[in-house]
């Protein structure tokens, strides 16, 4: 048997109900009305009939009849929805309808269907578990295989900016390079950017309050995809100032996780860019050999809940001290 129309608990429980209390109708009402006559007949008796003998007759003949219909009013409508009911000769199976659901409803048929509900919801839940598990442990392949690629180019190099040896102590925005990671204070970002867009006037080798080693990197990488046929611009707010990061935050208020905390920013240190690419095809290269020039473009959130900016580029090797 197949029932399609009422597959929910609860629909199921409201039928329940309405064929429960047509059946304590159908037997309650009529003691009831039988007790009732009872006690007219039995007044009568001891008083006599006198000149109410018909009309005490013909009430007690009302209620009587009051006692068939309400008696048979349930037994009706169990055949009328037994006639309604309708199988599919095909496959055996009953079609969907009302009069189905009336006719089978039973307890063990609410109860049998709430576990499969349970069921149902426990195996969705799995399923989400292992797309989670399976989100977060493809994005950690990735980074591990991105790092241990780039590790690989950084041992086979000799000499060049992006060897693994490169560091420089100095600090630009409160951050340095040692050994090829970036290190980032813990305070609030975005409170030492250059105050004007020439940045080259303030110890900068770019305009935009880059940092000078990461911009080289960001220069690198843009010139290998040219090569390539590709192409990518960096933002041109190269150090983004609090009061910026502030504004940035209120425009994707709606949008949580969109927009770093004020101060807690990357931008605010001149060690991240917001691409714009040329195409797609661009954006797939330049995502495919960041690591290639110590970039990448980090997972930010915990877990399946975390989410990539495919357009924020950042040092791949990048600490906090």
């Amino acid at each position: 048997m197949q029932i399609l129309f009422c597959d929910s608990p609860g629909v199921l429980r409201i039928i329940y109900l309405i064929k429960m209390v047509l059946n304590i109708v159908r037997f309650v009402l009529p003691i009831g009305l039988i007790l009732m006559v009872t006690i007219d007949i039995y007044k009568n008796m001891l008083n006599g009939y006198g000149e109410n003998k018909d009309v005490t007759i013909k009430k007690t003949m009302d209620r009587v009849l009051a006692c068939i219909i309400v008696f048979c009013v349930p037994t009706i409508i169990n055949l009328i929805f037994s006639i309604l009911s309708k199988v599919d000769i095909n496959t055996g199976n009953y079609i969907d309808t009302f009069a189905i659901c009336y006719q089978e409803v039973t307890p063990e048929l609410i109860s049998n269907l709430e576990e499969l509900e349970a069921l149902k919801l426990s195996e969705e839940e799995e399923a989400e578990r292992i797309t989670r598990t399976t989100v977060v442990n493809n994005f950690k392949a990735k980074m591990q295989a991105q790092a241990e690629a780039n590790a690989k180019r950084l041992s086979s190099s000799s000499s060049g900016k992006w060897s693994s040896s490169l560091t420089d102590l100095n600090k630009q925005n409160g951050v340095y390079v040692e050994n090829g990671v970036f290190y980032k204070p813990k305070g609030t970002s975005g409170k030492n950017c250059p105050p004007s867009m020439k940045g080259t006037q303030y110890g900068y080798n770019n305009d935009y309050g880059y940092n000078n080693h990461f911009y080289d990197m960001l220069m690198e990488l843009k010139k290998a995809a040219n090569a390539e046929g590709y192409d990518f611009t960096p933002s041109t707010q190269g150090c983004r100032s609090y009061d910026s990061q502030v504004s940035t935050a209120k425009k994707y208020a709606n949008e949580p996780g969109r927009a770093a905390t004020p101060g807690r920013s990357n931008h605010g240190w001149g060690v991240a860019s917001d691409l714009d690419f040329k195409n797609n095809a661009s954006e797939k290269w330049v995502h495919e050999h960041a690591n290639e020039y110590g970039l990448a473009f980090p997972l930010y959130g915990n877990g399946y809940k975390g989410y990539q900016e495919p357009w924020h580029i950042e040092p791949l090797y990048l600490k906090s001290y």
